[in-house]
């Protein structure tokens, strides 16, 4: 497979492994209904590739690598942010949840995946994208200086609301 205006969604996996296959396009972020609602505005497209190969334990598996831009709200302003998304992961495919359901939990690089003959790639690139996101995006303006978020005037005018109650702990003490 090659480069696609608009991908395929669904694949099999299986076959994609074991052929080596590649498939590389985009896909608009309008069309994603998880991920779209988590930005500024519905615009903008994400590019990726996807290559199967069996690995070196004789799994099938794919590796996914997505890039493209954003428009997310910052977290202090309310105001729109471009952003630079990226990310992507190497998955390996099992045939049943009760296999998935054996595997330990490994920090490895590799993620377990249940695999099918009707896999959803577009929702694979959804999720990897989600889970890309900047918890707390900001502008470069909006961030706290290292300088006035270290200083002490900086916060000293503010009340100190547990102060009453250190005081009255360490009175209690003698």
């Amino acid at each position: 497979m090659s480069e696609s205006a608009v991908p395929p969604r669904f694949i099999d996996v299986f076959e994609f492994a074991r052929s080596g296959g590649r498939i590389a396009g985009t896909l608009a972020c309008a069309r994603m209904s998880r991920l779209a609602p988590m930005l500024a505005a519905g615009e903008g497209e994400l590019r990726f590739e996807l290559r199967g190969a069996i690995d070196g334990r004789a799994r099938p598996a794919a590796q996914l690598r997505f890039a493209g831009r954003v428009l997310l709200e910052c977290d202090r302003c309310g105001a729109a942010v471009e952003h630079e998304l990226g990310g992507g992961g190497r998955y390996y495919f099992v045939r049943s949840e009760k296999e998935l359901a054996q595997i330990a939990i490994d920090d490895g690089e590799d993620e377990p995946l249940l695999g099918a003959a009707r896999f959803d790639l577009h929702q694979l690139i959804e999720d990897e994208a989600i889970l890309a996101l900047p918890m707390a995006p900001r502008h470069g303006c909006c961030a706290p200086r290292p300088a006035e978020a270290a200083t002490p005037a900086a916060g000293a005018d503010r009340q100190r609301p547990f102060a009453a109650l250190g005081q009255a702990l360490k009175t209690r003490r003698r």
